[in-house]
């Protein structure tokens, strides 16, 4: 009798956890139809990256074609750049948060149009100045995650940046340089900094900018 015991233990301990591995829920199909944030017209014959909660894929999407996922439940932050075979650079940027049940689930995804954007800070000797603290003045129309600093080579580079003007100012010790980059959908702009100890006392325009107000005091 404690024989056939011990083996019933044996067995429910082998085969539980494959049972439990079997029973849990499968990946849904999430059907994202993606359309232009402009014009209101869909986006196909496209390559796409998606990052998901840090990780990332890149898939086409043909003509009369929908992306679709394969996620499991849950709740995801995702992100996605989008651009026509002919572009070098990203054409249109979309972030959204998504909850996946165990039902499939199709959304629409506006995507706005955007460039990219690179900046070097320099001082009046045209020295590359590094870890240079940034302000970005963008339009607003999607969430971007625009650095904080310059990296140890005094650049910076964002794949995503909406159309429109976009002002840019630089701080480093008692040293102030801003410039205007106008975004294009698709293409990228190139910007230089130049930081100048003058600005912080001849431009008054810079303490219309809340950022530098606590420098000028």
């Amino acid at each position: 009798m404690i024989k056939k015991i011990i083996i019933l233990m044996l067995f429910l301990a082998l085969f539980i956890p494959i049972i439990s591995i079997l029973v849990q829920a499968e990946p849904s199909n999430v059907v994202l139809t993606l359309f232009d944030a402009a014009t209101k017209e869909s986006l196909e014959d496209i390559f796409v990256n998606i990052e998901i909660d840090g990780s990332s894929n890149q898939y086409y999407i043909e003509k009369d074609k929908d992306l679709v996922l394969n996620l499991e439940k849950g709740s995801y932050n995702i992100k996605i750049l989008a651009k026509t075979p002919n572009s070098d650079a990203y054409e249109y940027y979309s972030n959204l948060f998504l909850i996946v049940t165990d039902s499939p689930k199709v959304k629409i995804v506006f995507l706005h149009p955007v460039g990219s954007l690179y900046g070097i800070v320099r001082d009046n000797l045209d020295n590359v100045v590094a870890e240079t603290e940034l302000n970005f003045e963008c339009s607003s129309v999607i969430s971007v995650d625009y650095p904080k600093t310059s990296n140890k080579f005094g650049s910076f580079l964002l794949d995503a940046v909406p159309e429109g003007v976009c002002e840019i100012s630089a701080i480093h010790e008692n040293k102030i340089g801003t410039a205007s980059a106008v975004i294009k959908k698709g293409e990228r702009t190139n910007i230089e900094i130049k930081l100048d100890t003058s600005l912080i006392v001849n431009n008054s325009k810079l303490f219309t900018n809340p950022y530098f107000l606590a420098l000028a005091l």
